[in-house]
């Protein structure tokens, strides 16, 4: 087994796990008795541990080795995951989100360097596509069958999830991958543009993942509320995935967007309308529509903060840490300001709040790229 299939199998069923379990954890939270704060409170537990303890291990674990890293991390995950079943208040499951956070932030940027490792910069943007692909695969899947599973049992899907991740663990223990040959690395420094763009895409990020996270962690609720039965939800989520695979594989197969705003631009104005349809929708067909578009958003934005992150092979590993961080930090503030917005000024204000924050991110980014084409770099000069 190459160390690239190893990867991608890695991710397919680690996100397919937490596909299942994030559908599941407001559920579980809702039958305790959680409230809209509560709900977000447990989302923004969760990415908190996961975000600071990103920006750490990006620096922290260079001189850890990949697999390794990964297997323990796992190893915290499985018992995190047992621990849901055990759950009796909204207290409870809060404190479990935040466990999981702090375990996967070794997980993910670990696997996203270690993927990295040996490509040039053509080859990169196909590996990652395909990586994203897998776990774009996964988070399709999770949801439905944990819309079902949930139905059947509400431990269940818990423990199918641990049975999974101990897999994962025994394997990240056992496995010896093969590496190919190095391919002839990208050494020159990072441009002035490719500089400015890894800052775009990662304002472009953060707000896709401010508004993904409140849908995550709100938008059951507010399904139920409108009469959605958990199966149906688990189908629903699950479109969301379905689309970031339609992003990943069509941004992985081209280049035209690379060092170009308009279409990041363009995406982000498209996500931003699926986001206040969510808001004002009142049928099955137009959540359906409104979740397609935040799957294609989360595709192209998370492609292209990710490729930059990784473009420099000698700070691939702290950029994903940051990358990861990112994420993380949208998951913390989408849920938490989300849930008070549904509490505090109706359910379908959180929706409204993620549009405005994804269009200000492009507003941001335009001002970044236009302000340098306006005032460019002073070159200095040899009198």
């Amino acid at each position: 087994m190459t160390k690239e299939r190893l990867i991608f199998g890695l991710a397919f069923v680690m996100d397919g796990c937490f596909g299942l379990v994030g559908l599941s954890v407001p559920l579980l939270a809702v039958e305790l008795g959680a409230t809209y704060d509560d709900l977000g409170l447990i989302g923004a537990t969760g990415a908190a541990a996961y975000t600071i303890c990103c920006l750490a291990t990006g620096g922290l674990l260079k001189r850890w080795p990949h697999q390794r890293t990964a297997a323990l991390s796992a190893g915290g995950v499985l018992l995190c995951l047992f621990s849901y079943t055990l759950a009796r208040n909204v207290i409870h499951i809060a404190m479990v989100a935040g466990a999981i956070g702090l375990s996967l932030s070794a997980f993910w940027p670990t696997l996203q360097s270690w993927l990295a490792e040996g490509h040039d910069r053509a080859r990169l943007i196909r590996i990652l596509g395909t990586f994203n692909i897998c776990w774009g695969a996964g988070m399709m899947i999770g949801p439905a069958l944990g819309g079902r599973l949930y139905t059947s049992d509400p431990h269940l899907p818990f423990q199918i999830a641990a049975g999974i991740v101990f897999c994962v663990f025994a394997l990240l223990v056992l496995a010896r991958p093969s590496s190919p040959p190095d391919e002839p690395a990208d050494i020159a420094p990072i441009s002035g543009v490719d500089r400015r763009f890894l800052t775009i895409s990662w304002i472009a990020n953060f707000a896709t993942f401010f508004s993904t996270g409140l849908v995550r962690s709100l938008f059951p609720k507010y399904a139920t509320d409108s009469g959605i039965d958990p199966a149906l939800l688990g189908n629903l989520m699950g479109l969301i995935g379905l689309a970031q695979i339609v992003s990943f594989y069509l941004i992985s197969r081209t280049q035209w967007w690379e060092n170009r705003l308009a279409p990041m631009v363009c995406v982000q104005v498209f996500g931003a309308g699926g986001l206040f349809l969510m808001s004002i929708a009142d049928g099955v067909w137009l959540f359906a529509a409104s979740l397609c578009s935040v799957g294609l958003l989360i595709g192209a934005t998370f492609t292209w903060s990710m490729f930059y992150s990784l473009r420099s092979p000698s700070e691939s590993r702290a950029r994903a840490g940051i990358h990861e961080a990112i994420v993380g930090s949208g998951f913390l503030f989408g849920p938490l300001l989300g849930g008070l917005a549904a509490e505090h000024l109706g359910a379908s204000t959180p929706y409204r709040l993620g549009a405005a924050t994804i269009l200000l991110g492009a507003v941001v980014a335009t001002i970044i790229i236009r302000r340098q084409v306006t005032h460019p770099a002073v070159q200095p000069t040899n009198d």
